[in-house]
This record gives C-alpha cells, sequence and structure tokens, in this order.
C-alpha cells in the first residue's frame, strides 16, 4: 500500500492526518514520547513535522530531560509503518532548547532549528541553532544568527535546490524585528 499525505501534515504535529488506502478513515492515533518529563511541539507556528519525499514522515518537539531547565528537541522519523525511538538533536546543557521547525528537501536530508541560550552564561538570550541530517548522520549544531540579543522563534523552509531559509524575531535593532538567514549550497550567507 503506497502511503499518501495531505497538506495537512504541515500543520503541526498535533493536525497531521493520514487517511486510510480507501481515504475514508483516519488512523488511530499514536504516542511519540514517553519520558518521565513533560513534551511540547513548538508555539511558534514553526513546523512540527515534515513529509520526506518518499512518504515518510520527520517529527520534532521540545522535550524534557530531568530539571526544567533542561528542554531539549527531540526528533523522530516514521518509515511507513513505524514510529523510530526519538533522538536529542540539540547541545544538551543547563539551558532550555525551545521552538523548533523541522523541513525535509528533496534527497530526503533533515534540517532543523530552534532557540537556545546556550552561549549566554547567564541563560537570558537565545540565539538560532542550525543542525542537519544528511544522509542519515547528524552534523554539528551551528549557531547562525549573528545578533547581541535575543534572537528566538525560528522557522524553516527547504526549497528545490535544497537551500534553507530561517526567519527569526530578533531584539538587535531594539524592537522585535524579523531576520533571514540562507543556506545555500551547504554554506550560511
Amino acid at each position: 500500500m503506497r502511503l499518501r499525505l495531505l497538506p495537512a501534515v504541515l500543520l503541526g504535529l498535533s493536525t497531521w492526518l493520514m487517511p486510510s488506502a480507501a481515504w475514508s478513515a483516519w488512523y488511530a492515533d499514536e504516542r511519540l514520547t514517553d519520558d518521565a518529563a513533560p513534551s511540547w511541539t513548538s508555539p511558534n507556528n514553526a513546523f512540527g513535522i515534515a513529509a520526506g519525499p518518499v512518504a515518510n514522515l520527520h517529527a520534532i518537539w521540545m522535550g524534557g530531560q530531568g530539571a526544567p531547565s533542561q528542554v531539549e528537541i527531540h526528533y523522530s522519523s516514521w518509515d511507513g509503518s513505524t514510529w523510530a525511538p526519538d533522538t536529542v538533536v540539540s547541545d544538551v546543557d543547563s539551558w532550555p532548547s525551545q521552538n523548533p521547525s523541522v523541513a525535509v528537501d528533496r534527497s530526503g536530508n533533515v534540517h532543523v532549528v530552534w532557540d537556545d541560550a546556550q552561549h549566554d552564561a547567564e541563560g537570558s538570550q537565545q540565539e538560532v541553532y542550525y543542525r542537519a541530517r544528511i544522509t542519515g548522520v547528524w552534523e554539528s549544531p551551528v549557531r547562525i544568527s549573528t545578533g547581541v540579543n535575543t534572537s528566538k522563534n525560528p522557522s524553516l523552509a527547504v526549497d528545490s535546490f535544497g537551500d534553507c531559509h530561517v526567519v527569526w524575531a530578533d531584539t538587535r535593532a531594539g524592537a522585535s524585528r524579523i531576520w533571514y538567514r540562507a543556506r545555500v549550497a551547504g554554506t550560511w550567507g
């Protein structure tokens, strides 16, 4: 049976739909997290789930690792029949990682962004981080925002060339403004 996904798959983890082969019913809901700490999808209207090129799904969320400040970004993929165990993709540190967004390019590579205060000793200034899973291997996280103030709530898209496009809110100009950065041919501009 070939899986068919409707466009609503990009609306968020709690609103994805996967019709049956007859397009007449919903599959049963399935729990993805089983940690003692709570988990959340991104509240910033970023994509919490993305469809890959061969009808597989990629989900991203925030989840606890123990203490409330140890919220990290978790990832899982669905191969058409089973969800894989989740993987922490953010750096595990003493500051919360938040507001993830995920996109998948046409080669099936997974791209993730989130905000985190790991570079700030006081933990009061978030910055935007990016990480990619290329041919099944996670690259190291990269800080992509360059401001001296808070950068948060990133949202990510990948175009047909595989280039990444990220927007986020940033206070480097005083009031919160929207900033943009692109990763073209594997290099952040």
